[in-house]
């Protein structure tokens, strides 16, 4: 019978697993690095795409991945409009 993990980082890798299908811990040991091109992808059974630490600006509380993916997606030409009024992406992530 396994031990169950009942540290913080146990819980966290529950929640992971809910929220996204799979964990870092689950990625790391299928070889899937945490590389930035693999944040892009999503691994089989996964629910959600699933973010890398280095992805999440502290100062603003977000993942600029994420909000850059999202925004080039749906707004492309809205995007566009605004890089040219000379928003940087930091500016316009801090808005």
């Amino acid at each position: 019978m396994t031990q169950a993990n009942t540290r913080e980082s146990g819980f966290e890798q529950l929640i992971e697993r809910a929220l996204v299908g799979s964990t870092i811990e689950d990625r790391l040991s299928q070889g899937i690095s945490l590389a930035p091109e693999f944040a892009d992808r999503q691994t089989p059974g996964d629910k959600f795409y699933w973010g890398r630490p280095d992805d999440f600006d502290k100062d603003v509380a977000i993942d600029t991945r994420r909000l850059w993916s999202f925004l080039e997606a749906t707004q492309r030409d809205r995007l566009a409009e605004w890089i040219c009024a000379s928003a940087s992406r930091k500016r316009l992530s801090e808005r």
